[in-house]
């Protein structure tokens, strides 16, 4: 029931007769995809920490002498694409609801002749704009993770200088 009146929160800044609820779905799955694929920073960090240890003599894992760490910023640079992507796919459907008004629905003359002028950009800015924002604030959330992990797993002899 809650959910419901979310939607229909929603599609009050929704270009009307675009079906709000297969756009979201999109959106999620696009998230979840840059949330997956940024995920592979762990496997990269992994990678890089056992070559930084071998086996001792006792059969426990030991910082080699001289090994170095690559810097976080080396290990992380790709990572956050998606969600970059992400975001620069929500400012193209600004484009598109604007694209929409004038094409699809061919309601732009109603909606310019709404007594509030600023309801025809509020249906095709709003919802594609906190994607973008949301999906760029998800990446800074993740590069915090990531940043933590690697202050806290590498050891401090290992550190890039």
């Amino acid at each position: 029931m809650k959910k419901l009146r979310i939607r229909e929160q929603m599609e009050k800044y929704y270009p009307p007769g675009r079906e709000l609820k297969k756009d979201l779905c999109f959106y999620r799955i696009g998230l979840w995809c840059a949330v997956g694929y940024s995920c592979l920073f762990t496997v990269e960090y992994k990678m890089s920490w056992y070559s930084l240890h071998t086996f001792g003599k006792n059969g426990k894992l030991v910082v080699i002498d001289g090994a170095m760490m690559p810097s976080f910023a080396e290990m992380v640079s790709g990572y956050l694409n998606g969600f970059y992507l992400l975001a620069i796919l929500m400012l193209e459907a600004i484009l598109f609801n604007y694209w929409y008004h004038r094409k699809g629905s061919k309601s732009v003359y109603i909606m310019k002749r709404l007594p509030n002028p600023w309801e025809y950009h509020k249906r095709c800015i709003t919802l594609p704009l906190l994607g973008a924002i949301n999906a760029i604030i998800m990446a800074g959330l993740m590069m915090l993770v990531y940043y933590g992990i690697y202050m806290h797993n590498t050891p401090a002899q290992c550190m890039p200088l």
